[in-house]
């Protein structure tokens, strides 16, 4: 699947029986060094890209890929725009040839520098959206030092911020920053994290104008990216307070007020949280109660919604990047899930490629992407070694992926229409070491070089990108989409949907699931073939358009077959489902 092929090994082994004088037995002897063929081959069955572009010297790593229409007036393209290091702003076309008509290295719209004259050093990706009023787009970034913003269309300043010729882009200076940007409630401006007090407490600064907003903990410091929530409009933020050690949802209103603080019960972890919106039950013309999901550090996660109680997922979820379309995820071993809100896995998931797969390095964590065609969903997911796997949306593998990407990941891929033209285009970055040399200790020296490479998607022609780039969007406005379109019907259940697993039980945990049509309550009950009742579990809650799971602890079951009684009710009916279950010990 990498298109590398190593051939051509001399032998291993010198002399594999041979006496040596004073030994006991035979010594197998080892050549000193070996000899191989590296050579890279043509794919069979697999795209091959349509474009790629070396970036030497250049650190991609962390930055994901935005999406935009830079030109003015517009011209109904998208461009390429990422971040890099030493300051850099680089943007290419679909085809990966230069935005700019005039640069001096590969891609390079504009280059941020400090009030000192130093390159800015961003804290993540770049932010896409008319910032200023003018209607015209502007490529916003942090550094620790301040925010930069850009004009889109030749990447020059947009504001002298500290009115200094020596500076480039700074529109704010800050006491110190580590998360991107975002929108502001109203979506007028920007606001950024300020770090302040020797980095130790943390406080919002508004751009135009550069206000001082402060947050109600005295002594508190953010912890994730903030997220800019639509409904209603706010600018959600996870806090460490440092008062009493607690963790907290925080979330500053389009008024300028806060709302009251939700005290979490987990530490989250640094990746971009989201939001999805959730139907309300049939009949009620209402606004979608909006969840908010959210990673902890020890692989579990927070599902959080306004009028439920929090969902905990266990740490053995293993959730290892920035959460998908329809709760997808990849886990620190490298497995590929997609679930429902509460965790259970969907038809079809978790997904275990044949060769194993690298979870991508800290702070790179590629974000799930997806796309519609055919009535159905297509899920994307980038492996720590570059390798792209396109799934369906039963799990079942597309044929002709994965691909062999462009080196190590360095972040979110992009999977949207780019040219405006029939089809999809699929954008890839990775970065790799060039080596140069060899140094005196065996060590290697060389450069770092990252790269680019552009796939048009065979089969695309009718698609619609659900979840095109990190963020969703370049503004990463976005909120998740509802799920796809699974069994319809005027029931609560999917016919069929009803399985035990796993069967026959050799264990002590037998996990029930089913497809809820729309919001109801369900209980699991376990019978013997006399009829009576040897086990019942909790009454859980299932949301319309997903899976629900429950688990039942049978640690003394004997073995037997037995009879699994599945109860739905929900908007005055009640539903029933039986299935034989297998133990065996």
């Amino acid at each position: 699947a990498t298109g590398i092929l190593l051939d051509g090994f001399t032998d291993v082994v010198r002399d594999s029986v041979r006496v040596v004088p004073g030994e006991t037995g035979p010594v197998i002897g080892y050549a000193p060094w070996m000899e191989f063929r590296c050579s890279r081959e043509r794919l069979t069955g697999s795209a091959e890209p349509a474009a790629v572009r070396d970036l030497p010297g250049r650190d991609l790593r962390g930055m994901h890929l935005v999406a935009a229409d830079l030109d003015w007036p517009p011209d109904g393209t998208l461009e390429i725009v990422t971040a890099a290091d030493g300051g850099r702003v680089l943007a290419f076309r679909s085809d990966l040839s230069d935005y700019a008509e005039i640069t001096l290295e590969p891609g390079l719209l504009a280059a941020g520098r400090n009030a000192d004259g130093t390159p800015a050093a961003w804290t993540g990706p770049p932010l896409v959206a008319d910032v200023d009023g003018d209607g015209r787009p502007e490529i916003v970034l942090t550094a620790p030092t301040g925010l930069f913003v850009f004009n889109g269309e030749d990447g020059s300043e947009a504001v002298d911020g500290d009115a200094d010729p020596v500076s480039n882009g700074l529109a704010l200076a800050l006491t110190g920053c580590a998360w991107p940007p975002a929108l502001t409630p109203d979506t007028d401006g920007i606001v950024v994290v300020e770090t302040w007090d020797d980095g130790t407490r943390s406080r919002l600064r508004v751009w135009p104008g550069g206000a001082v907003v402060d947050l109600p903990q005295e002594h508190c410091s953010i912890v994730a990216p903030p997220v800019r929530r639509a409904h209603p409009a706010s600018l959600v933020l996870l806090v460490n307070n440092r008062e009493d050690g607690r963790w907290e949802r925080v979330m500053w209103l389009h008024d300028g007020e806060f709302a009251p603080v939700l005290v979490l019960t987990a530490e989250p972890a640094s990746y971009l949280p989201q939001f999805r919106a959730v139907p309300r039950p049939d009949g009620l013309q209402l606004e979608p109660d909006y969840v908010m999901a959210v990673a902890t550090q020890d692989g579990g996660a927070m599902v959080l919604s306004d009028l439920e109680a929090p969902i905990l997922w266990p740490a053995t979820a293993g959730v290892a990047t920035p959460f998908g379309p329809d709760f997808t995820y990849a886990t620190r071993d490298g497995d590929f899930h997609c679930t429902s809100s509460a965790g259970a896995p969907r038809l079809g998931w978790p997904q275990q490629p044949a060769m194993p797969v690298a979870a991508a390095e800290s702070g790179t964590g590629p974000q799930p992407l997806a796309f519609d065609s055919d009535g159905a969903r297509r899920y994307l997911f980038a492996s720590g070694d570059g390798r792209l796997f396109l799934f369906g949306q039963d799990g079942v593998p597309v044929p002709g992926w994965p691909l062999s990407g462009a080196g190590a990941t360095a972040g979110t891929p992009l999977l949207t229409d780019l040219d405006h033209g029939p089809g999809l285009e699929l954008v890839a970055a990775g970065s790799f070491a060039r080596i140069a040399g060899v140094e005196a200790s065996g060590g290697f020296t060389g450069e770092p070089v990252s790269r680019l490479a552009v796939w048009s998607l065979a089969g695309t022609s009718d698609a619609q990108a659900v979840w095109p780039m990190y963020g969703g969007s370049a503004d990463r406005e976005a909120s998740l989409p509802a799920p796809p379109v699974g069994s319809t019907g005027a029931g609560l259940l999917a016919a069929g949907s009803h399985v035990c697993y796993p069967s026959p039980l050799t264990g002590s945990v037998l996990r029930v699931r089913a497809d809820a049509l729309r919001d109801c309550g369900v209980r699991v009950f376990l019978y013997n073939l006399e009829g009576e009742e040897v086990a019942v579990a909790a009454a859980a809650a299932a949301r319309a358009g997903e899976p629900v799971e429950v688990r039942l602890d049978l640690p003394r079951l004997a073995s037997g077959l037995y009879l699994c009684r599945l109860v739905a009710e929900g908007g005055g009916r009640s539903e029933t489902s039986v299935v034989p279950v297998a133990v065996s010990r």
